[in-house]
């Protein structure tokens, strides 16, 4: 996977890229299927949203936690998680 995307003077890096796509892609597919089930499409996508946000700091906090040696010298590369990374099971364990 290429690191960073570049459009003229604009770098884009692709982890966050997908991070935003992955997360459309649920969010619009959850909106159809509950619109397909006759359920309040707008109360499931907020509960959905909630969920990835929650996802997303979780898996951050725990990975932060779990590597905090890198971080204690320069505090602030913790708010930065598109250079750093993720613990994939704390963050399941979040959204649930």
């Amino acid at each position: 996977m290429l690191p960073t995307i570049s459009i003229g003077p604009l770098v884009l890096p692709t982890a966050g890229l997908i991070f935003i796509a992955g997360a459309w892609l649920v969010l619009s597919a959850t909106e159809r299927a509950a619109k397909k089930l006759r359920q309040d499409a707008e109360a499931v996508y907020t509960m959905v949203a909630i969920m990835i946000g929650a996802a997303f700091i979780g898996a951050r906090l725990v990975f932060v936690i779990l590597h905090w040696s890198a971080y204690q010298q320069d505090l602030l590369s913790i708010l930065w998680p598109l250079t750093s990374g993720f613990s994939w099971w704390a963050g399941a364990v979040a959204a649930v």
